[in-house]
């Protein structure tokens, strides 16, 4: 993987967000697998992610399904988001972005694109029990945890949170 390390502080006017496509797939699944299983590597020592993560099929059915972005920075894939809508409700099921492009802002960035939508009351979201990172960084953006929920499939809790926006 060609990673490139940004020696410098993101540009956000040089960040984009927009539809993903089926030529985009391969390059998104390629960050998500990286994203998820360094993630779980530090925390389980073993990599993993959810359903479908890791391959093609399962990014071509959330296309085909959800609402499925890309997060483009200065023209190049950095990460991609996937959306359900409910109602009035946004579900955020999954948000990943290319390990070197982490903790520089971008996630803020996108939560804040998504909170600006007046067409939804609510953004709902989860993360593993174990990605206490994770679970720190929506606190701090006001994201309040309303429901552990275990999965027997992926074998520990998963903690939703939810924003009023």
């Amino acid at each position: 993987m060609d990673w490139t390390i940004l020696n410098e502080i993101v540009d956000f006017r040089e960040l984009r967000i927009e539809p993903a496509t089926i030529h985009d797939l391969g390059k998104l699944a390629r960050i998500m697998i990286a994203a998820y299983e360094n993630l779980s590597y530090q925390y389980l020592k073993k990599n993993l992610g959810p359903p479908g993560y890791n391959a093609l099929k399962g990014h071509m059915d959330w296309l085909a399904c959800d609402d499925y972005r890309k997060i483009l920075y200065k023209q190049k894939i950095v990460g991609g988001f996937i959306l359900q809508r409910y109602n009035n409700s946004l579900f955020l099921g999954m948000i990943f972005l290319a390990i070197p492009h982490q903790h520089q802002g971008i996630g803020t960035y996108v939560m804040n694109y998504l909170e600006n939508n007046p067409n939804y009351d609510k953004i709902v979201l989860n993360t593993p029990e174990w990605a206490t990172h994770n679970q720190k960084f929506f606190e701090k953006i006001g994201y309040m945890k309303f429901k552990t929920e275990y999965d027997s499939n992926l074998g520990f809790n998963l903690y939703f949170y939810q924003k009023k926006i």
